[in-house]
């Protein structure tokens, strides 16, 4: 692509329409940080202020994410057109198939769908999350860890690194868990006792 410095279209402009088209054709692709802006400076030949001017612009119009210390990330509802979500998961147990599976059903096509596991290791938790922060639409976290102090204050801090307003917890509820848009969770303590009080005079009924 020639850039030209009397378009009616401002360079920054036209070097945004550069990376976009880039990656529709694949040549910049997701999960992988694009070029530096020194980089981009050397292969397209704009300056540097321009770079940054386009690559601020691109995460205005959602195209694009920044991540601190590790670049510019294409954001994965920019192609499909879709919602992007992203489910933290400890393990893949049948009862946690079977709520991953009533969600996709519900969702359908309408998003798209990122599964990365933690297996209740802090430390797998934290590097994905690190990647994860500010790409996705949406943050769901299975957050299952040992009950020490220790270990759940460092994921407490883990989570927070989410936007509250996009993270919904589920199946299980810390009693000090992060600011979250939603939880649906498990309350044994809670839902045992409710469910046999509705049942107790057909209880009653056996010795």
């Amino acid at each position: 692509m020639k850039f030209t410095e009397n378009s009616s279209t401002p360079l920054y402009r036209q070097f945004a329409e550069y990376v976009k088209d880039g990656i529709r054709r694949g040549k910049f692709i997701p999960e992988k940080a694009l070029p530096s802006i020194n980089a981009m400076k050397i292969s397209t030949g704009i300056s540097r202020e321009t770079i940054v001017k386009g690559y601020a612009w691109l995460c205005q119009e959602g195209v694009l994410v920044p991540q601190h210390g590790m670049g510019y990330f294409i954001k994965p509802s920019f192609l499909s057109g879709r919602s992007s979500v992203i489910i933290f998961l400890d393990k893949m147990s049948q009862h946690q198939q079977n709520i991953l599976d009533g969600f996709i059903e519900t969702v359908g096509e309408k998003v798209d769908i990122t599964i990365r596991m933690h297996y209740q290791n802090p430390r797998w938790l934290e590097e994905e999350v690190n990647k994860a922060a500010g790409v996705f639409d949406w943050y769901l976290i299975f957050p299952h860890f040992a009950q020490d102090e220790e270990t759940r204050k460092t994921v407490e801090a883990i989570i927070r690194k989410l936007p509250a307003e996009k993270l919904i917890i589920l199946d299980h509820l810390p009693e000090t868990a992060p600011a979250a848009s939603g939880a649906s969770f498990q309350s044994i303590e809670n839902d045992v006792p409710g469910a046999l009080e509705k049942v107790i005079d057909d209880i009653r009924k056996y010795e």
